[in-house]
């Protein structure tokens, strides 16, 4: 089985690890020049326009992805990655496969259920798989062949940026989660000071960014949001459901402040402080602050 990775950036430290059991991989680097590619035995650099969007480059990634039948291709799970993956999956008759664990000879391990459970994928022909990148790769010594990057005819005319600004929480050290215990929006205020105090970043659990949209959906901590490992994870007002714990099992050290002794995520964290955070949180902050 051979591999063909697919990445928009340096995050490709999990899509090698991934591959690890393959006998040959292939970096195929889309919008930047492929030099992290340590593990990789072969680049292919796909570098469009400035104005055109990575999304538009999908064309010159199927033409390049030369995948047979028993091999894989690991897409990192980016927005422009899964547009990659559709692409790939029709024109390699493939399927998609996410929460992927391993690779093996014609076996993918995937998680399943939040991690619970563990499935095994025969693959019995190509496969498409997306992968969270994580990681910055570091540098190869793999000969990189810049190749046409022929793609729709789009380009970028404008960009908004989302209010309060975009955050990558896969690197963050120390998150503050916050959840449905707090009352109103503008009571965020006492997690932010909070957060800022530690010197951590502010993530949530899916409703405040999916149903209320307190927060943009780059925050969300969950199945279907942001997977993360930081060393502390501090869940303030989060029940702690499977969905949302899914989503921290990589944490180091976890901490819940929460008024419900008896809720879920109180068996779950390392550390529980059981309060009204309204409370809680300025005291904590006091305290960091004072030194």
């Amino acid at each position: 089985m051979k591999a063909w990775i697919v990445a928009t950036d340096a995050h490709i430290g999990e899509l090698v690890q991934a591959a690890d059991g393959c006998e040959q991989i292939t970096l195929v680097a889309v919008g930047w020049n492929g030099g992290a590619n340590a593990g990789c035995d072969r680049v292919i650099r796909i570098q469009g326009a400035d104005e055109v969007p990575l999304e538009a480059l999908a064309p010159a990634v199927v033409a390049h992805v030369a995948a047979q039948d028993d091999d894989c291709v690991i897409v990192e799970s980016t927005q422009a990655g899964r547009v990659f993956a559709g692409a790939l999956a029709i024109a390699l008759h493939a399927p998609v496969l996410h929460s992927v664990q391993s690779v093996a000879e014609r076996n993918v391990q995937l998680a399943r259920y939040g991690g619970l459970v563990t499935e095994t994928y025969a693959t019995g022909g190509a496969v498409v798989l997306l992968v969270d990148g994580v990681s910055d790769g570091t540098n190869g010594t793999a000969l990189i062949e810049t190749v046409d990057a022929t793609g729709y005819a789009a380009r970028v005319t404008r960009y908004d940026a989302p209010v309060g600004g975009s955050v990558n929480l896969d690197q963050a050290k120390k998150i503050v989660g916050v959840g449905r215990g707090f009352k109103e929006q503008e009571d965020l205020h006492v997690a932010e000071e909070f957060a800022q105090a530690l010197g951590a970043d502010i993530a949530c659990s899916r409703p405040l960014a999916e149903g209320q949209n307190w927060l943009p959906r780059d925050r969300y901590i969950g199945v279907s949001g942001q997977k993360v490992s930081p060393d502390v994870y501090i869940a303030v007002g989060i029940s702690g459901e499977l969905q949302h714990m899914a989503g921290v099992r990589g944490a180091k050290t976890i901490v819940a402040i929460n008024s419900d002794p008896k809720a879920p995520i109180m068996k779950q964290c390392d550390l529980g402080i059981v309060g009204d955070l309204y409370t809680v949180l300025p005291q904590l902050t006091a305290a960091i602050q004072q030194g």
